[in-house]
Parts: structure tokens; sequence; C-alpha cells
């Protein structure tokens, strides 16, 4: 979970669109229809969003561990531009083009026609999206003492290698009246049994082992919680609005003859890779 984490609605389909259990076929089909409305205003043709987030861990081990940051999202039918403290992202015309700042780097790819729209518009239909989620989410429906607004949880454990634990909680917060999306939590708790290794890593990093390390049963154990809570500060579906979107040409120049781009204005710098 990191604050260049790309679009957070991607983020939460890729989280969610995997599966529900342990809940009877007609609950499960109710909250799945409810999460449709929610998320369908990612389909309107034009949107404008703006996000405020907090990062925070524990325990804290580094500075990446706890930040603030905003993002900006415009979307234009097929076309999308992304933005958060350090990272740009365009997807226009056929292409795909991510900026780093902090690196001073540009990545251009190809994008097809289709990956584009499972991109910008999330395709998966409700019967998609009722199968995916059966195989290993618990989805329900929380309280809240907030007028207008209801929760939707979706939780997730994994353990892999029977070792590694790792426990996903995402609550959704909505409008009641309109459906829109006003904030997202997500949790991930993680719990590892402490072998000599991970002891070693420890110690060579030095961290403390007493800030990671808890003794759970008699055996040791690390933990981790790291949380990233977001909120929609604004979602915006005006034509005029969404024709402010910034376009890939406004940083880079093409040569139709060389086939080649080149940055300019802040991007003067920047090194350009081309994967195509």
């Amino acid at each position: 979970m990191r604050s260049n984490s790309k679009f957070i609605l991607i983020t939460i389909l890729v989280f969610i669109c995997y599966g529900v259990k342990g809940q009877q076929t007609a609950d499960t089909l109710a909250l799945i229809k409810t999460f449709d409305k929610v998320m369908a205003f990612i389909k309107q043709p034009y949107l404008y969003y703006t996000t405020s987030s907090k990062l925070s861990s524990e325990p804290v081990l580094s500075v990446q561990d706890t930040m603030l940051f905003t993002s900006t999202c415009y979307k234009q039918f097929t076309d999308l531009y992304y933005s958060n403290n350090s990272d740009e992202t365009f997807i226009e015309d056929s292409l795909f083009i991510k900026i780093n700042h902090q690196r001073k780097t540009v990545w251009i790819s190809k994008v097809d026609a289709a990956n584009k729209e499972k991109l910008t518009n999330n395709t998966t239909n409700l019967k998609q999206l009722q199968d995916m989620m059966r195989k290993r989410y618990t989805i329900s429906k929380l309280e809240t003492d907030k007028a207008g607004i209801a929760k939707l949880q979706f939780v997730s454990t994994q353990a892999i290698n029977g070792l590694l634990t790792t426990t996903t909680t995402l609550i959704l917060d909505y409008e009641v009246a309109s459906y829109l999306p006003k904030a997202i939590e997500m949790v991930i708790n993680i719990r590892q049994p402490l072998t000599d290794e991970l002891a070693a890593m420890i110690k060579s990093q030095n961290m403390h082992e007493n800030e990671l390390v808890k003794v759970i049963d008699g055996n040791k154990y690390i933990l981790r919680k790291q949380t990233m809570f977001t909120v929609f500060t604004t979602i915006e579906t005006d034509k005029s609005v969404v024709s402010k979107m910034p376009k890939w040409n406004d940083v880079l120049d093409f040569n139709a003859v060389t086939k080649a781009y080149t940055s300019k204005g802040v991007l003067a710098n920047y090194t350009i890779t081309k994967m195509f």
C-alpha cells in the first residue's frame, strides 16, 4: 500500500472483484447490486474527481509508512488522466504514459482498445462480478450513525504456504440517495511466524525486534498493520469541467517522421523510455 498506487478505483476493483463467501445467495446478490450502483459513476462518459488520502502504519518503520497525499482524476469516454503527489498517468489515444516526478522518468507504452475500456470504464457485468465475488471475500453492510450514509465491508483472509497470514478489510462509505462514494478505508493486517532468517534480517536493517514481534500462544510472530483512508473530496460529471483534462501533448512532443517522443516544459530534463 504505497502513495503512488495507481487509481484508487482500480485498486478497489482489484481488491473486490474476486468473491464473497459464506452468505445466502439473495443477500450476497443484493449487496453486490448495491456495490455495482456505487461504482456505476466510473462509467459516466465525463468524470472528474479528487481524493485526499492518509497512509498510516503500525509500527512505523520508515518515512514512507506515514504520509498524506492528494490525487486528481479526469475521464472522458476512454481517455483518462490521473495524478498524485509524485506521478502522472495519461491513458489517451492508444498510449499509456506514466510520469514519475521523483525519478524524472517518462514511460510510454501502447494500450489496445479492449484494455483501455477495461481500465477506464469497468466493463465487468453484474453476473461476472457475482461469480468472482463468491470465491474469497465476505461482504456485509455495516451500521452507521451518519445521516444519509451507508457502509459496505469486504473482508478477506489468506494464508500463504501455511505461514504468512494476511487479512484485508475494505470499508466503502456511500451516499444512500445518490449512491456516490464518500470514503474508502483499506486495512491490511499481516502475521508471519518469526524465523531465524527474518530475525537476522530485522537485526541487519537496524530495526527493533520488540516493535515488530509479538508473542502469541508462546510463539513469536511479526505483526504489521497498514491503513489507507481515502476521502472523495469532489465528484463531477459535467462536460465543461472535464474539458479541462490535461493532455499528454501538453508535456510531450511527437515527431511523426522519426516516431520519437521528446519532453518539454517542466519535463524538459526527464528521461523517456519508449516500450514499443
